[in-house]
This record gives structure tokens, sequence and C-alpha cells, in this order.
């Protein structure tokens, strides 16, 4: 009784006091030997090393609970601000040791566990206590060792590289724990993300929660909101891979710079952020981070109501998306200009022919055939690099650049038929396809065939719902064409190549006989690309078709210099609705223009 008289006397003078947080149990292995073999040299040398691992935990948000003979035990709030302490010690005694000549080196075990504990003036009681002291019996130079609980709160890759030491059985203990060993980021980093396939053809992008300059927690939801808006946006483009939100708040998370964020990730592009919420607008700077330079290639500053957020209408980044896909591309171009083509990643290669096969430039129009028969030479067993190349040949005939549509449409046919040789279930394959079926073999029933088989395998498939429209419009199906144009320019609202949309949807309402809403689009595509032949054609047929003589003259003499070897019987005999009433339609206006008819 006198001893627990003693003890509650000890909590009531303020002697002994309960305690939780993280602890740390640091000990030097082998320090019998060493003593043994250094002697009063290996005490001298630890006592020094000793002193700078205390100031080390001090200048850590950590402090030093008891320090004697080989051990140090320590005290931290929370895991991550001690597992960067002990790393930094370990590396500090690594660095020491590699100024010795003749002693032999020092090295460090640590065990750490969390919990509650009692302290007092000279000591520290708990079974965290104890369980860091055994957790250290297991350890090995430069590494930590952590339970399962302590675990569960770190990312491999990003706070430690995490090794699995299974189900451990601790001297004095019971039952057996599972244990885990830390050690730092570095050589053999494990990323949080799964290694990237060299034959990855699409960058990926990431983007992190904003981070709130000021405003309380309340407000903090707003950074995923604007992240989420962001990736649900972006996710439907085929230019990029998305990282999901949740992998991508790790590294708001860990305060990581968008440049560590992008490396831990592993996403060539990252986009992040900050903003205020004052009063009942929210002020928010994006920005959009190259990996490989660091480089900001977009930034854009935003001021709107808070609410205006969580509404169904809400299209307040529709601008920064629409930039953002812009700059991807253009920074792609850029590469592939000032770099070799052997040198460069395969995505940097895919992305840079797409973009370049769609710009007015007939230079830039070949280099992409290269771009990409390069990348079939790089990759012979992937299918997208033969898919665009079947698609260049589809966009040459359709440009009037072809000097034999009949040879570069079996070339096409053949690059189609090896696509899907690769992948029976690639939907942009199929969508190719199902194009070239179209346009060059007019096998309509087969081409309608594979559309619809690569929409079911992804419903959003843009080129496959833009090919399917094509079809429809070119064989009097306007009325059906028209609204699944509309859904494809929907899920990629933000397409570098909406002209290409335009046209098509152009294409569908002249079909459907609705001439002001084709004139409309056809306006849209000669706006986004006055080069692309087709909005022109449109344009001119439809004006004729509406009375407007003039302006359709205007418009063919615009489209001639554009297109001129353009007469209405080349354009009936390479297009598939020459023997269709729309083609019969669009010769007449054509015709009636000013185009000549041979």
């Amino acid at each position: 009784m006198a001893d627990e008289g003693s003890t509650l006397h000890r909590f009531a003078t303020g002697e002994l006091a309960w305690s939780s947080g993280v602890i740390v149990f640091i000990d030097v292995m082998e320090s019998v030997r060493l003593t043994a073999r250094d002697g009063g040299l290996f005490i001298t040398r630890w006592i020094e090393q000793r002193q700078a691992i205390e100031d080390l935990f001090a200048r850590g948000d950590g402090r030093v609970i008891r320090s004697t003979g080989d051990g140090i035990i320590g005290q931290f709030s929370e895991p991550r601000a001690a597992i960067a302490s002990l790393f930094e010690a370990m590396a500090m005694v690594e660095r020491a040791n590699t100024d010795l000549a003749g002693p032999l080196p020092i090295a460090i075990r640590v065990g750490m566990a969390r919990g509650e504990f009692l302290t007092d003036r000279q000591d520290i009681y708990g079974q965290a206590v104890n369980l860091a002291a055994r957790l250290s019996g297991l350890g090995m130079p430069s590494a930590i060792i952590v339970p399962e609980d302590l675990r569960a709160d770190l990312v491999d890759g990003v706070d430690a590289e995490i090794e699995d030491l299974g189900t451990c059985f601790l001297k004095h203990l019971e039952a057996p724990i599972r244990a885990y060993a830390l050690r730092p980021v570095g050589k053999r980093r494990l990323p949080l993300m799964p290694a990237r396939n060299d034959a990855q053809l699409v960058p990926t992008i990431a983007v992190v929660p904003l981070v709130p300059i000021q405003g309380g927690p309340a407000r903090d939801a707003l950074g995923d909101i604007i992240a989420d808006e962001l990736i649900s946006a972006l996710s439907g483009s085929p230019y990029l891979n998305v990282i999901s939100r949740l992998s991508a708040s790790v590294a708001r998370q860990r305060g990581l710079s968008p440049g560590l964020a992008a490396e831990a990730l592993q996403a060539d592009y990252i986009v992040s952020g900050t903003y205020s919420a004052l009063q009942d607008r929210v002020r928010a700077t994006l920005e959009l981070t190259e990996r490989k330079t660091g480089l900001v290639r977009l930034e854009q500053r935003f001021s709107m109501p808070a609410e205006a957020l969580i509404t169904a209408e809400f299209h307040g980044f529709d601008g920064f998306i629409a930039g953002l896909l812009q700059a991807v591309l253009r920074n792609e171009v850029q590469r592939v200009r000032r770099q070799t083509l052997p040198s460069l990643e395969s995505h940097s290669l895919l992305l840079g022919a797409v973009s370049m096969m769609h710009r007015a430039g007939r230079q830039d129009f070949a280099y992409a055939a290269e771009i990409l028969s390069t990348l079939m030479e790089r990759h012979p067993r992937e299918t997208l690099p033969c898919a665009w190349l079947a698609c260049w040949y589809t966009i040459k005939v359709q440009k009037g650049l072809s000097d034999d549509p009949a040879r570069e449409g079996n070339e096409a046919s053949a690059l189609a038929r090896r696509a899907m040789d690769l992948d029976p279930d690639n939907p942009l394959a199929l969508a190719v396809a199902g194009l070239i079926e179209t346009n060059f073999a007019r096998r309509f029933v087969d081409a309608e065939t594979l559309l619809d088989r690569a929409s079911d395998l992804n419903p959003n498939e843009t080129y496959a719902l833009l090919h399917k429209a094509a079809l429809l419009q070119f064989t009097d199906r306007g009325a059906e064409a028209y609204p699944i144009a509309r859904r494809a320019m929907m899920l990629s609202p933000f397409d570098p190549h909406r002209y290409y949309f335009e046209a098509i949807a152009a294409s569908s309402a002249f079909s459907a006989g609705n001439y002001e809403l084709a004139l409309a689009h056809a306006d849209e595509a000669i706006r986004a690309n006055r080069l692309y032949p087709s909005g022109s054609r449109v344009r001119a047929a439809t004006l004729w078709h509406l009375g407007r003589k003039d302006e359709a003259r205007k418009t063919a003499q615009a489209l001639q210099d554009i297109e001129p070897n353009l007469t209405v019987a080349r354009w009936l005999a390479k297009s598939p609705a020459a023997d269709f009433d729309v083609g019969n339609r669009m010769a007449a206006g054509l015709r009636g223009a000013g185009i000549a008819e041979n």
C-alpha cells in the first residue's frame, strides 16, 4: 500500500503524468564489441553523435526523454516528423563514419511505436515504450521498425520505402505482431503509382487538391471540390491518363511540391494551386507544371461565388482545361521538333504526331506520318500507332492531299487490319477501321458493325461516335447522325481538334436538311481551322441552298484557295455520299456556288 500511496503522491504533485505520442527507441548495434575494441574512442564518438541527435530532435518537433549509455528514447507528436528526424540522424551517423580511418563504424537501429505512456523527471513507462524497444531489436542499419498501426498512416514511396517483415515474435510479448521496416526513399524507392510501361503512349496528369491560403478548416473541402471538377473534365480526354483523386490527394497531405508530387505519382504533368475563401467568394490560382523540366506551362487565376462550384451548370474552369490540353499538345510538339526521334519518349512522339496531323502545314502533316512509323518500329506490338497512321491516310485523302486516293485507301485499310489484329478490342482501332470501311470500301453495314462494337466497348470513345455520325450522314441518316455528333462534342468539349467535330456536326445537319444549323457548325469549323476544306465545302453548299448565292460564291472562291484541284466530279468520286440524296444536294450546292464540274 505504501508503494501505491507513493505513486498517487507523485501523480498529485505532477512528478508523474500521462502523455501520448510516438515513441522512438534508438540503440547502438554491437555496442559491447565496440567498447571492447575501441574503448574510450567509441564512447567519445557516441557521446558526440548522441548530442547531435538530441539537437536534431529538438529542431524537428521532438524531444529526448531519456539518454543513457548506448540508447536514446525520444518522443514526437506524429510519425512523419519522427521519421524525417530519424532518417536525418541515420544519415548524420553514416557521414561521421566516412571520416574514420581505423575505428569500427557506429550503426544505430530504431524501433517506433505509438500510444500512451507515463513520464517523470527521470524515466518513461508504458506499453508503447516496451514495444518500441522490442522492435528496435529487429532492426538493421538505416531502418526504422514500426508496427502495423503506424504503417497504415504512411505512404510507400513518399514517406519511406516500406518493407513488410511479416509476423514477428518479440521478447516478453505474448502475441506476435506484424512489423515493417522503413528506409529512406532513394535508389530502391517504390513509387506511389505502379511502374509505367515503357510503351506508355499517352502522358499522365495528376490534379492535386488545392491548398488554402487562408480560411478555417470548414473551407478546406473547396480544394477537393475544385480538384474533382478538373479531374472529371480531363478524364474524358483521349490525350491523357488522369490519376484518381484518392492517389493525388496523398501529395497534398504530405505537403509535397508540384515537382516532388509529380515524381511520386509518376505523372508527366501535374495541376496544383492555392485558393482563399473570403466571405462568399472563392479566389483560386491553378498551375500546370511539367515534371521533366519543372517549368510552369500554364497559370490562371479565378474569382467566383463559392456556391457556383457545386451547381450542375458550373463551367468556370472550361478555359483553363482547354488551355491545358493545348499547352500539353503544344509542349509535346515542341519537344518533337527540338529533339531527335530516337531520344524521345513514346508518349511525346504519339501526341506530337496526333497534333501535327491536324495542323494546317503540309510539312507538319508529312512529319506526323514519319513519327508514327517510328513508333510502329519501336513498339511493333502496340495498337495505337497503327490506328493513328491509318487515320492519317484518311485525313490526307479528305484534305485533298493525295495523288492516289485508292492506293492510300488500301494503305489505311491494311494498317487498320493490323491494329485490330494486335488488339481486337481496342475501341480506337475499331473506330478507325469503321471510318475506313465507310470512306474507302463503302461497306456501310460492316462499318456500322465496327463502330457499334467500339461504342459497346467504350461508350465514351469520341472517335467511334464521330465516325458513326459521319457514316450516318453520308447515307441520308442525318437526323440520326446529328445527336451522335453532338454527344461526341459533349464528351470532349475541349478537344484541341474541335474543328473536326464541328465539321462532322455541320455535315450531319446538312444531311438532315437543317441548313441553318449546318451553317452555324460550318462557321465554327472554319473559325477553328480555316484550312480544313470540309467546313468550307459544307458552308458553300449550305449558303447556296439557303438562297444566299453571293456568299456561297465567296466561300467557294476561298475553298478553291485551300483545295485548288477541287471539282464536283472529283468530290463525288471520293465521297461515300455520292450515291445518296445528301451527295446530290452537296454536289448541286457546290456546282451552284461556282465549283467547276470537271
